[in-house]
This record gives C-alpha cells, sequence and structure tokens, in this order.
C-alpha cells in the first residue's frame, strides 16, 4: 500500500487499533523529521503489520481510530499489530496536525511545523536557518502547492535553473506519498494461539502490541474503564503497564496468571460479563491496596522506583485473595508481604517462566493461608520455600555495586529505614522522595574521579545517597574530605557514610565503597531476618 492510501484508510477508519492499546502517539517532532528525511531519500522504513477484521461483527467495538473521526464513519477493517508510530507520522507529515490517539485513550491535538528545503534537501523543525524553505503542509495541499508553484516561477531572486531545480525538488517530495510501505497482514482466520505467537516474535522499537491488549480490545464493556483507571494511576505518579494488571484479573477469573486461558474463555463465552465487572472492581482494589502498602512499607511513592512489575501483579494478585477471605492485615502482614515483593525481585523469581512461577506461588500461598488462618505466617512459608530453592535470601553483597533500578530501590529502603536526614535542610530523607524534590547524588563527585577510576567504579551503588535538589547543588564537586567535615555524624551516619576520614580521601575511594557498601547491605539483611522473626 502507498502511503497515501495508508493515510486515506486511517482517516476513514479502516486502519485502527485495539482498543486495549495503552500507549498512543508518543514519538517527538525529531523523530517524524527523521522518518520524512528517510521517506524522501528512499531509505527503507521497516514492514507494518496488520490483523485483518474485516468479516468480524465486533470490528466497532475492539478497535478505536488513530485519528479522531465521526463514530458513525469508523469502518475498521485491519488492526495495527505493529508500526503505529510511523503510520501516525505519515498523517502529520502530509497535514502538519492533526487529532491522534493518546495515550490510556482519546485524542490530543499534535502539531509539527517541518519545512523542507529544495536547494539542499533537508528537512527542518523551524525556518530560521538560512535558505529557503518551505512548509512541507503546503507542498502537499494542492491549492497551496499551486500558489507556491506560482510564486516560484515568478521569483525575480531565482535564476531560470533554479527555479527548475526547486519545482522538481518539490515535486520529488509530493511523489513521496506514492511510495509502497510493506505491509504484512495476519489473515483473520489466524488461530489466536498463533497470533500470539506472532506477537511475542515482533521486535520493534515501537510500542508491541501483547496478549493483554487484544484480551481487553475483546472487554469494550470494560477496556474504557481499565484505561480510565490506567490514566488516573498515571496522574497520581503509578504509570501501569495493562499486562500488570490482566495477569491478576486472569487470575481471578481463570484461576491462572497465563493470560492466553483468560482469552480462550472470554472468546469461547466461558466468562459471565456481571462476574467479569465484579472481578476487575476487586482487582483495583487490590492493586490500590498494594500501591498503600509499597508506599508504607518500602517507602516507594512513584511506579517509576518499583523495581519489578511482575512482582507487584503477584503481590496484587495475594493481596486480592486476603480480601476475599476477609482477614485483616496488621503492620506486620504489610511488612511481609512487602518484603516478598522486594525479595521476589532481587531473587528474579519471575525472570523466565513468569506465569508458572506465579501459579505455584499462588496456590501455596492459598494453600497456607487457608492452613494457618495467618497472613504473615502464609508468606513466611512461601519465603521458606523460597530459601530452599535459591540458598539463602540474604542480599549478596557482590550484587549490590551497579546502579540498577532494584539496587536503588534498596537504597531507597535503606535509607528510609535508617531515618536518613538531608546533609544541610534537615528533611527526612523519605519526605523528599515522597514530594519528588530530590536527587541522586554522588558522594565523591565525578568531577574528582574521573582519570583516576573507571566509570563504573565512579558509578558505584555504594557512592550514591539521596540529597534534596538544594543540597546537591550546593555540595557540587567539593571534595568529601572536606565537605563531609562540616556535617553531624547522626546525619552522615543515617546515610551509612564511614566515619573514618581517612576513607574520605580520593586515594581511599575504592576503600570507601566496599565499607559503605558493607554497611547498607548488612543494615537491609538485618531488617529482613526481623521481619521474618516477627512472625
Amino acid at each position: 500500500m502507498s502511503i497515501a492510501e495508508l493515510i486515506g484508510s486511517i482517516e476513514r477508519g479502516e486502519i485502527c487499533i485495539p482498543r486495549g492499546v495503552q500507549r498512543g502517539f508518543i514519538w517527538s517532532s525529531e523523530k517524524v523529521l527523521k522518518l520524512a528525511d528517510s521517506i524522501y531519500r528512499r531509505y527503507p522504513i521497516g514492514i507494518v503489520i496488520f490483523w485483518d477484521i474485516s468479516q468480524s461483527t465486533r470490528g466497532r467495538e475492539i478497535a478505536t481510530g488513530i485519528v479522531e473521526i465521526a463514530e458513525r464513519e469508523y469502518r475498521p477493517r485491519y488492526l495495527v499489530i505493529d508500526g503505529l508510530q510511523r503510520l501516525t507520522s505519515f498523517v502529520l507529515i502530509k497535514y502538519g496536525s492533526a487529532r491522534v490517539v493518546s495515550t490510556y485513550g482519546g485524542y490530543q491535538r499534535k502539531r509539527i511545523n517541518l519545512y523542507f528545503n529544495p536547494e539542499t534537501e533537508e528537512f527542518s523543525l523551524s525556518k530560521t536557518r538560512t535558505g529557503t524553505w518551505f512548509k512541507v503542509a503546503d507542498v502537499f495541499d494542492d491549492s497551496t502547492f499551486s500558489k507556491l508553484l506560482a510564486e516560484i516561477a515568478g521569483s525575480e531572486n531565482l535564476s531560470s535553473a533554479e527555479r527548475k531545480e526547486y519545482i522538481g525538488k518539490l515535486q520529488k517530495l509530493r511523489e513521496t506519498l506514492s511510495i509502497s510501505i510493506p505491509i504484512y497482514i495476519i489473515s483473520e482466520e489466524t488461530s489466536l494461539d498463533d497470533l500470539v505467537e506472532i506477537f511475542d516474535r515482533i521486535n520493534s522499537a515501537g510500542t508491541r502490541v501483547t496478549i493483554s491488549h487484544i484480551v481487553v480490545a475483546y472487554l469494550p464493556e470494560l477496556a474504557d474503564e481499565i484505561l480510565s483507571y490506567l490514566n488516573d494511576m498515571n496522574k497520581r505518579g503509578w504509570k501501569f503497564k495493562i499486562p500488570t494488571l490482566v495477569k491478576v484479573l486472569s487470575y481471578r477469573v481463570s484461576g491462572t496468571a497465563f493470560v492466553a486461558k483468560l482469552r480462550d474463555d472470554i472468546s469461547k463465552g466461558r466468562v459471565d460479563r456481571n462476574k467479569l465487572r465484579e472481578e476487575w472492581t476487586k482487582v483495583k482494589k487490590a492493586v490500590d491496596d498494594t500501591v498503600s502498602l509499597l508506599k508504607s512499607e518500602l517507602h516507594i511513592h512513584y511506579s517509576k522506583y518499583v523495581p519489578s512489575e511482575t512482582s507487584l501483579s503477584m503481590i496484587s494478585t495475594l493481596i486480592s485473595i486476603i480480601n476475599d477471605e476477609k482477614i485483616s492485615r496488621n503492620t506486620n502482614d504489610n511488612k511481609i508481604l512487602a518484603l516478598l515483593l522486594l525479595l521476589s525481585s532481587y531473587l528474579r523469581r519471575y525472570t523466565g517462566s513468569t506465569e508458572q512461577k506465579m501459579d505455584e506461588d499462588v496456590a501455596f500461598f492459598v494453600k497456607e493461608l487457608k492452613s494457618q488462618q495467618n497472613i504473615g505466617l502464609a508468606v513466611k512459608r512461601l519465603l521458606e520455600k523460597w530459601e530452599k530453592i535459591y540458598g539463602s535470601l540474604s542480599i549478596p553483597k557482590e550484587e549490590f555495586r551497579k546502579p540498577t533500578q532494584l539496587n536503588k530501590t534498596l537504597l531507597y529502603f535503606a535509607l528510609c529505614e535508617n531515618g536518613a536526614i538531608d546533609f544541610y535542610k534537615g528533611i527526612k530523607i523519605e519526605s523528599l522522595i515522597a514530594q519528588e524534590d530530590f536527587t541522586i547524588h554522588h558522594i565523591f563527585p565525578r568531577d574528582i574521579l574521573r582519570g583516576k577510576y573507571e566509570r563504573g567504579q565512579i558509578d558505584d551503588i555504594a557512592n550514591l545517597t539521596i540529597l534534596s535538589r538544594e543540597t546537591n547543588k550546593i555540595i557540587g564537586s567539593k571534595n568529601p574530605e572536606n565537605y563531609l567535615r562540616k556535617i553531624n555524624e547522626k546525619i552522615l551516619s543515617s546515610h551509612f557514610i564511614p566515619l573514618d576520614k581517612e576513607l574520605w580521601k580520593v586515594d581511599n575511594y575504592l576503600k570507601f565503597v566496599e565499607r559503605r557498601r558493607e554497611l547498607i547491605v548488612n543494615f537491609v539483611n538485618n531488617r529482613i531476618y526481623q521481619i521474618l522473626n516477627l512472625m
């Protein structure tokens, strides 16, 4: 199909996206510019993958337009499986502006001021550069283009050869709409199992449709509700992916974290729609409870600090079961549930065979919960099972080295649990994190370590702490041997900073990070076993 044909099909509502796709158009103007340049130069821009739904009786229910069009004009024929960003960009390149599908549903006005210089054959996002620039949208608009041609033909500032060159290059730009884009169409007869396999094998830099998105698309009565909930959570700082919620819903409805089972149950009419809505309400309650638990016990106030969304799905599933049993959670129960999430992330419990391990752990927990009628003991039994599998529940010191998200979460946890206070403002680090008025601070600034140590050594997690942005700016690139001396020793200890001043010297940097690593890891491991011993 040509670019012009694709744009026409999008405008007629023939090319849509699954209603449950959570992420809309996200490309920057710079990316759209690069795509326009690639098209102009006839570079390959990749294949677009569609799923043919032209014969489906539920097309309008499961599809939503890429650009905003009247509902009555929807004629869904294809669902985009891969290529949403490029397809939306085609529309913006041609028109310069459109109301395009946005994250969590709905539409937003997107504008791109794209200009083309026929002399240099360059694209730009502004006309401030020297040379003659034409707005790309004007070149593609027939009536405006006719006026441009008249202006060029009558220009006294251009020679005859230049006028001919300009018109030829602008015509070449207009001809890009005729360029054919390779399309792969998955037939409507394709089984759902094969469809899932195709999804799994698609690997692109864009937004990839997963089976969870298709499940939500096939739930028109819940799709908008789910996307609305995700949007609301996002506004509060908790940006979750659709699969995070669908895994919990799948377990509650189909008794397994394997979303394919939920898909089959839905497609074959084995799911009562009223029950589905009831279960979704319980999923929301469980996720809300999990978020509250993360805030109170792990000091995590935003989703970007959650070490693993899969682990969050697991804990939400357990909490939904606890809610079913009407067993009240106390402070100690919350602590050990939070510990379960932390350790499942650190042990990479749900990396590989994710759903199978989740099913095994949920079944084990349910059995223990019914037997013990005690949340803490049920979680403790599950952790004891993990201890036999992995050998230990302790955090290995050698693992706490790289500044990964997981290690940063452990660092936040340790600092908050230890009552760490900002060096100069006297405010607790937990409060700074909650207000997002914080930054990662290199105790030994990078500037004084460069040239003496490797980058991996400089960015060692044991060289990082949390401070207010203001304090971090005040310290700047000061030598720790000087600025640490002026800070109260209790505050330094709250950050696990060794009080041995010899370790504050640049030449002793590696000894400093090893000693601080030991202090942090020992503190975290002591906390782990303190929580376990509460049960």
